[in-house]
């Protein structure tokens, strides 16, 4: 697909729409008028985004920050037509650099939201996208062990039997799924956080999932920190975090496996 596609079934001049985003999911586009357009790219991120359409409705109603509002869908055409549309979040993805600048203000911000988010009474739809980590060593040593050497697969064993094995006892709430820094939006110069947007992966598990995608090395990693010293009861649920953020790059290579591309995360 290419703007001039994606204009001809829009109806806007070509010259007018840019790229805001993409993913493996969707791909996200706006024409300047203040309207983003929303293009999933598979039956699945199809599947997702019209549960997501319910869930950001819901939470828009509970949550103290902006979420994508879906004004009009047009989700019953072919991948590649199909389409939804929201208004613009004002603000720009959170980074390192604009953390750093607004550390003590955003840590607080940012702490929050996460209480705010896992007080949420959970739909039905959030369920779909619960993590199973014994699957995942399943499918781990299905796909991956035959791909790598036997030192990296007795450090795989090591973490996940001692995870698996260990009295992992927590309750379970509604989580965003993939609060990383990308998926945060702030006002740059004032710190102020302003919208969390792509709830795709909303589901209810454990909350050491969100503090996992917000605290990981390419996301805010100085938030952990910050987040323990606010609150220094969160050192048993990072020990969680630690194990959740370990599985990244395998769940990486594994979906690179699963989409006929190259694992290059192990």
């Amino acid at each position: 697909m290419n703007l001039s596609t994606w204009a001809n079934i829009l109806g806007i001049q070509e010259n007018l729409l840019y790229i805001l985003g993409e993913g493996d999911n969707s791909v996200v586009l706006t024409d300047g008028s203040g309207v983003v357009f929303k293009f999933p790219k598979s039956q699945v991120a199809l599947r997702r985004l019209k549960a997501e359409i319910k869930i950001t409705d819901y939470i828009s109603k509970r949550l103290s920050v902006s979420v994508p509002e879906y004004k009009s869908t047009s989700l019953d055409g072919p991948i590649g037509e199909a389409y939804c549309t929201y208004n613009l979040i004002k603000g720009v993805p959170l980074s390192k650099e604009i953390y750093a600048l607004h550390r003590q203000k955003q840590s607080k911000q940012l702490m929050s939201l996460l209480d705010e988010i896992h007080a949420i009474s959970p739909l039905d739809v959030m369920y779909e996208n619960k993590t199973n980590f014994e699957d995942m060593y399943n499918e781990i040593q299905t796909l991956l062990y035959p791909l790598i050497e036997d030192e990296a697969k007795r450090d795989i064993d090591l973490h996940f039997k001692t995870y698996l094995c260990g009295a992992q006892i927590h309750d379970n709430c509604a989580i965003h799924g993939d609060l990383g820094a990308s998926n945060i939006l702030c006002n740059p110069e004032s710190g102020d956080i302003t919208g969390i947007i792509d709830w795709a992966e909303a589901s209810v598990d454990d909350m050491a999932i969100d503090y996992a995608s917000l605290t990981c090395a390419v996301s805010i990693p100085l938030c952990k920190e910050d987040f323990l010293m606010l609150r220094p009861s969160l050192h048993s649920l990072f020990q969680r975090v630690n194990f959740i953020q370990y599985t990244f790059p395998l769940q990486a290579a594994l979906h690179d496996i699963k989409t006929g591309k190259e694992a290059k995360h192990v």
